[in-house]
């Protein structure tokens, strides 16, 4: 049924078609003065799909939120929050492709990205202590002194550091700022 649901001050509902979309979509219209200012809210009576102009604030938790965007493109991004057993989580996926999860692990709090093992196998991990992890999960059992940045895999594993024609490359030893931040280097010269 057409019309508009009046005297709700700022707000009306409405079925219009003389404000945009298709004349059975839902619009949550808002006024200023009395002066209409837009549709803040529309949903689409085809789909279900419903569309927020602004900003979206929510003050308790999102379950599982879908956007998608881009024209022409079927891309999917996903909020999930409570992914799994506790974990909070942000799932980028395109329709037909490879999801990829970025998140917090409640188990170890650590900020994880990868695939569908993200939590226990992931690509990247960042520890409550700032050691950086690369195809790991936990820098447990490796030396106390040697832990800020692990590389693991399961076969050969390594590490390029390319530097420009003519250029030098390094890694500095150091314990302090200045001429104390390479007391101690690995050096290449590229000629």
């Amino acid at each position: 049924r057409s019309g508009t649901l009046r005297n709700t001050g700022a707000w009306h509902w409405s079925v219009r078609g003389d404000v945009g979309g298709a004349n059975d979509d839902l619009k949550l219209l808002r006024f200023t003065g009395g002066s209409y200012q837009g549709v803040a809210m529309q949903v689409a009576s085809s789909t279900g799909n419903a569309t927020f102009e602004g900003n979206i604030t929510a003050n308790g938790a999102i379950n599982n939120v879908q956007s998608t965007t881009g024209t022409g493109s079927n891309a999917v991004k996903n909020i999930v929050y409570n992914y799994g057993g506790g974990d909070a989580a942000l799932q980028l996926s395109i329709v037909g492709s490879i999801d990829y999860l970025l998140g917090v692990d409640n188990t170890d709090d650590t900020f994880k990205i990868g695939q569908a093992s993200w939590d226990s196998s992931p690509y990247l991990a960042i520890d409550t202590s700032g050691r950086l992890l690369l195809g790991l999960s936990s820098a447990t059992g490796y030396s106390a002194d040697q832990d800020n940045f692990i590389i693991k895999g399961s076969a050969e594993v390594g590490m390029h550091i390319i530097g420009g024609t003519s250029s030098t490359t390094a890694i500095n030893f150091g314990d302090g700022t200045g001429t104390s931040a390479y007391l101690g280097q690995i050096t290449y010269h590229n000629a």
